[in-house]
């Protein structure tokens, strides 16, 4: 499709389809991408704009992550896909309205990474039997966000009345349990394949899932009782509605109340599993984890023999996705790529992009190199730059980091500002430091924007969310990050820096990493995409 409209709008209203859109069948293809998604991701159920309360009990299902229904989603979502490049194909872009034309390659990309999900959600990538990766951006570590989503006391929340509903709750408890199970047989399958991260990759990995669970990570089973996603279901106002009968009628069949069979059930169900997964991956999975001399990512997979404790077995591997198919790194990491890039290069073009832009930016480097060290001679002058750049006097802690605030012991201690304050204190004032320095660049930055939107008025065209910043404290995690408000600013949208560096920083790029995660960058992607106006 070529882009370029020219269809009038003048005659209808912004939000009406164009003539081509209906006869393309542009609405009824949205509308069925949207119901499929909901069908095929039950767990997000409560997410359908359409929803309501009765709908959400209706549909909603924990994550599944058996292989079967992990290739039935990923089969629905390239279903889906080639109708959408159908449609694409048939459609006349300079009869459509921008957000149409908008909306079809967004609707390609949503298909084209499995309904939006670039990791353990395509069946035939394999990736889905890895474990964990450093990001935790994977369906199993949101087990506790959908619990929380779906079982509140909000207005659109699942919450008992009757004995039904009890029960209710408690079978769709022991489906989380039998979908937790599962993932750790994907992961021993995923031995058994040939299909293994790093040594280093299973380390950040373990770190990040322990994060995503840390109350299970800290304290075993019972601890799934002081979790975040937990809190609202162990609130008294959450069983505020249930019948009085319903209450006097659990308590004579199971000699208990509701609330201790809620509580045990969320230990027994969602505790113990947790918690089996955690040690799994940590003392029995890390075993299998093989060198990065061995295997550094997914372009050597799949291993031709399992290794132990970084020694081959001589136990060669299956290599095959449980259903037969040939499993290939190589094409893994193909099927991942567009959702990162958003069109059709592949690997090898984004490589040679790489080479390509490394002659053009190194060069220059060494000019910059050569002006500010007053050196001529290139190696001279590059290895002055670097150790200038590794200065104590380039990062926000005045002196090195000790020790015992780089062990695991400090990992298990420091999981909060106020735990970092008693347990990591040099960290804890490098951070600070910090988060000053950040603060400054970005109310310096601020300013530079103002004249691009709307802030307020009938022509806002953003919303104007603060920004907080907060420490990451996975050890696994050396990069910033943001997460986004939404478009009502309920919430601040979160400016994340890493707590567990080797040095807090550097200063050199806080400029230019600030305007990346905030404004111009993040904080103005997300939340104006999450800002849609029909203009």
């Amino acid at each position: 499709m070529h882009c370029g409209s020219k269809a009038p709008i003048e005659k209808s209203s912004p939000c009406d389809y164009s003539d081509e859109a209906k006869r393309v069948g542009l609405d009824e293809f949205l509308r069925k991408v949207k119901t499929k998604y909901y069908k095929m991701n039950p767990n997000n159920a409560v997410h359908d704009p359409d929803s309501t309360p009765t709908t959400i009990r209706q549909d909603f299902s924990p994550y599944n992550a058996h292989p079967d229904a992990i290739r039935t989603r990923t089969d629905a979502a390239r279903a889906l896909y080639s109708e959408a490049n159908d449609l694409d194909n048939n459609a006349v872009s300079t009869k459509m309205k921008p957000r149409e034309i908008k909306a079809i390659a967004q609707v390609k990309h949503f298909l084209q990474s499995n309904f939006g999900a670039p990791y353990d959600e395509n069946y035939y990538a394999g990736d889905w039997m890895l474990g964990p990766n450093k990001f935790c951006w994977q369906p199993i570590c949101s087990v506790g966000s959908d619990l929380k989503a779906h079982f509140t006391y909000k207005k659109w929340g699942i919450r008992p009345k009757t004995v039904d509903d009890v029960n209710f709750v408690i079978d769709h408890l022991q489906r989380l349990k039998d979908s937790l199970m599962q993932y750790i047989e994907n992961v021993k399958y995923g031995v058994q394949a040939g299909f293994v991260r790093p040594v280093e990759d299973c380390q950040d990995g373990l770190y990040s899932i322990q994060r995503a669970y840390m109350k299970v990570s800290q304290q075993g089973p019972w601890g799934v009782l002081n979790e975040s996603y937990t809190k609202e279901m162990l609130d008294p106002k959450w069983l505020a509605e249930l019948q009085k009968d319903a209450s006097e009628a659990w308590e004579r069949e199971h000699k208990e109340s509701v609330r201790t069979s809620i509580n045990e059930a969320l230990v027994e169900y969602v505790g113990k599993p947790l918690d089996s997964l955690l040690n799994y991956l940590e003392f029995n999975h890390s075993q299998y984890c093989v060198p990065s001399n061995i295997s550094s990512g997914l372009a050597t997979l799949p291993l031709s023999y399992i290794y132990k404790n970084g020694n081959n077995t001589g136990i060669r591997t299956t290599g095959k996705l449980p259903s037969g198919e040939p499993l290939s790194g190589k094409e893994a990491y193909t099927m991942i790529l567009p959702y990162f890039t958003t069109n059709q290069m592949s690997p090898d073009d984004v490589y040679s992009l790489g080479e390509k832009m490394l002659g053009q930016l190194y060069p220059r480097a060494v000019e910059m190199a050569k002006k500010l060290t007053g050196k001529q001679n290139e190696a001279q002058a590059v290895d002055e730059f670097k150790r200038s750049l590794q200065n104590q006097s380039m990062f926000f802690n005045e002196e090195k980091i000790p020790e015992n605030e780089t062990n695991k012991d400090a990992f298990a201690k420091c999981t909060s500002m106020e735990q970092a304050k008693i347990y990591c204190p040099n960290r804890y004032k490098a951070m600070l430091t910090w988060f000053d320095f950040v603060n400054n660049a970005m109310s310096d930055l601020a300013p530079k924007t103002n004249h691009m939107f709307h802030f307020t008025g009938n022509r806002q065209s953003t919303p104007n969310c603060p920004i907080q910043l907060v420490a990451n404290f996975n050890p696994g995690t050396g990069y910033q990050s943001y997460s986004a408000s939404d478009k009502e600013c309920t919430k601040a949208g979160q400016y994340r820096l890493p707590f567990y560096l080797n040095e807090m920083g550097p200063r050199y790029n806080a400029i230019s990493v600030a305007a990346h995660e905030a404004r111009p960058g993040h904080q103005t992607q997300v939340t104006d995409f999450n800002y849609p106006k029909d203009l």
